[in-house]
């Protein structure tokens, strides 16, 4: 599944070919987590960061293009899985990882905010 990430995440980036395709691409990883929710947790942090790429301030005409089909991915992962939160005030999507780490990401700058580490284990819930 990672290389299958990737591509759609490269994908999604290709503005040369419309928002609609890169509308497929982010809807494509969204079916991903439907169909494979198991093979998608070892892997959350990156299937993260591959999505918010879409959101780049830098590149607004692929923000703006990508923000619905970003926004039903991200949510998609709130609601799958328990260690995948939001707060909508601050705009921060929280994701816990298998190592133990938290990486709070800003989504209003489509960035790493803070990496809270200190968990001996696996991260099974996150909320804020």
């Amino acid at each position: 599944p990672w290389l299958l990430i990737q591509v759609m995440g490269r994908a999604a980036k290709r503005l040369d070919l419309g928002a609609g395709y890169t509308s497929s691409a982010l809807f494509m990883l969204v079916a991903l987590i439907h169909q494979w929710p198991s093979k998608v947790l070892p892997l959350l942090p990156n299937f993260t960061e591959v999505v918010l790429r879409c959101l780049e301030p830098s590149d607004p005409v692929l923000r703006r293009q990508s923000l619905m089909a970003v926004t039903s991915a991200l949510h998609e992962l709130v609601q799958t899985f328990p260690m995948v939160a939001f707060h909508q005030p601050s705009q921060k999507l929280g994701v816990g990882a298998n190592d133990g780490l938290v990486v709070v990401y800003d989504l209003r700058t489509a960035t790493k905010w803070r990496i809270l580490e200190g968990h001996t284990g696996s991260i099974a819930a996150l909320a804020f």
